[in-house]
């Protein structure tokens, strides 16, 4: 008899119906949803767009928490042409994305790392709500790191500092430097890699350890770049466990005595508890959105260095 490798479609669907019994098939299901992105813009150009969108008979309806953030326009079809895109006024993203940076809180005059910076839309979140800051953008890839610099040279943004640097290893030159570090950590982005064939092929178990052994080197890097006081925002778009819960926890038991859990004013509310784990901490300080209406899976802990 043929033994079965636990690799591809087959075994992703074993290890998600195996973790996720209840929810099982409302994440699967959700994985094929085509969620219209919100738009990004800067609060510069917001007169511009207005006159645009109300110039085509379009709606423009602020995200209610994010003050630089608009909903697809209901009159045009998603994928449609938006007024706006192709004059760079605006950036679309999925609305989970904009959590992170409310909960980075964004101020002026800090010092913030944004330490997997790529594409950039993050970034630039960070630099619409605060926009008296130093930015540092980072990414290890060269050709990720060339999109962020076109991005942020088409919003006429050239004031944000682009590194190419291990985020892990930023603090051997920069200790206790940064007043706030997003860290949206190398995840295993489920949703992207359930409509890639080519990824869901090659999809084993072991990627989710390995991600998760990647983030706790990351998590502990950044917490010696960061200032006594200062914040770190770790998030991701996984929904397993291993890669949110059980990392935050494994971090807070091992470098417990230099960060801390904090709990923070989340602009919506997140998914229930997914079961009785107890994974070291009060769940409800962290985030966690499963798929939902217009909302891909993300997840958000605050942790501030002590």
């Amino acid at each position: 008899m043929k033994k079965h490798k636990n690799i591809g479609k087959t075994a992703f669907l074993d290890y998600y119906q195996n973790h996720f019994p209840l929810k099982f098939d409302q994440i699967i299901q959700s994985f094929d949803d085509k969620n219209p992105p919100v738009f990004l813009f800067n609060p510069q150009f917001e007169d511009q767009i207005r006159f645009l969108w109300g110039k085509s008979g379009l709606n423009f309806n602020k995200i209610e928490w994010f003050p630089y953030a608009v909903y697809w326009p209901q009159q045009i079809p998603f994928g449609e042409p938006v007024p706006g895109y192709e004059e760079k006024l605006i950036y679309p993203l999925n609305i989970s994305s904009l959590l992170p940076i409310m909960a980075l809180q964004p101020k002026q005059n800090e010092v913030i790392l944004d330490a997997c910076g790529a594409p950039g839309g993050k970034t630039l979140g960070i630099k619409f709500l605060g926009s008296n800051n130093r930015i540092i953008a980072n990414d290890i890839s060269p050709i990720r790191r060339q999109r962020m610099r076109q991005t942020f040279g088409e919003f006429q943004l050239n004031d944000i500092d682009i590194w190419g640097r291990p985020a892990e290893t930023i603090y051997q030159q920069y200790p206790n430097y940064f007043d706030k570090i997003l860290l949206d950590a190398p995840c295993s982005s489920e949703k992207h890699v359930w409509n890639d064939i080519k990824y869901l092929k090659q999809w084993t178990p072991n990627r989710i350890k390995v991600l998760h052994l990647r983030q706790l080197a990351l998590l502990g890097g950044l917490l010696l770049a960061l200032k006594s006081g200062g914040i770190l925002v770790y998030s991701t778009c996984a929904v397993n466990t291993l890669e949110n819960e059980e990392t935050v926890g494994e971090l807070l038991q091992k470098k417990g005595n230099l960060a801390k859990l904090i709990d923070w004013r989340k602009p919506v509310e997140g998914s229930k508890q997914l079961n009785d784990q107890n994974f070291g901490f009060d769940q409800n300080k962290v985030l966690r959105i499963l798929p939902k209406e217009n909302y891909d899976p993300m997840f958000v802990a605050v942790l501030r260095k002590i």
